[in-house]
């Protein structure tokens, strides 16, 4: 009887194995076939004081209505929108508010205090993939913020997010690194 469990195992291993290989024949293997370009992006934001990192943290963004929309001029169109590179901050003690997609701009943002929007320093990562970072100095006592904004010359806002909320002293350092990428779906 047992020799009879025995012979079964390798025909069932075979039948599994059959339906493995014949089902992906089921669905296409044309590599030319994708789902299309996809957006993701994150934001990683760090707050040193002192020299100490008091602060870290990395988030997903959100890609707005415009950004979408500058993405596909560009890419269907050959539209030129200008680098997006310029990077702000919302003053969180006036109120940030929570992302959503059809937001065109940076609610209360600040003009001031060292965290005032500017442009980053861009970076390719190669393959459909770039960061734009740039590091903040306070130059005020309880700057509060936790959220920022990724724009193209001061005006159409791509992408934005939030994060913990930090409270800034003077001379403390905020290094936002906003990381895009449009990849094969």
């Amino acid at each position: 009887m047992r020799n009879k469990y025995l012979l079964g195992v390798p025909i069932v291993m075979f039948i599994v194995a059959f339906f493995v290989f014949a089902g992906q024949g089921i669905v296409s293997t044309d590599t030319s076939i994708s789902s299309g370009p996809v957006y993701h992006g994150s934001v990683h934001v760090q707050q040193i004081r002192d020299g100490e990192v008091i602060f870290d943290e990395t988030n997903s963004n959100l890609l707005t209505n415009g950004g979408a929309e500058a993405i596909e001029q560009i890419l269907g169109q050959g539209t030129s929108y200008g680098a997006f590179n310029q990077i702000a901050l919302c003053n969180a003690t006036t109120g940030c508010g929570t992302p959503v997609a059809t937001d065109t701009t940076l609610e209360n943002a600040f003009g001031a205090g060292g965290l005032e929007q500017v442009a980053g320093t861009y970076a390719s990562l190669g393959n459909g993939n770039f960061s734009v970072y740039k590091q903040f100095t306070a130059t005020a006592n309880s700057l509060v913020t936790n959220k920022t904004g990724l724009f193209n010359d001061s005006t159409l806002m791509l992408a934005e997010n939030t994060f913990t909320t930090v409270t800034l002293q003077s001379a403390d350092l905020l290094t936002i690194n906003w990381t895009i990428g449009i990849v094969d779906g």
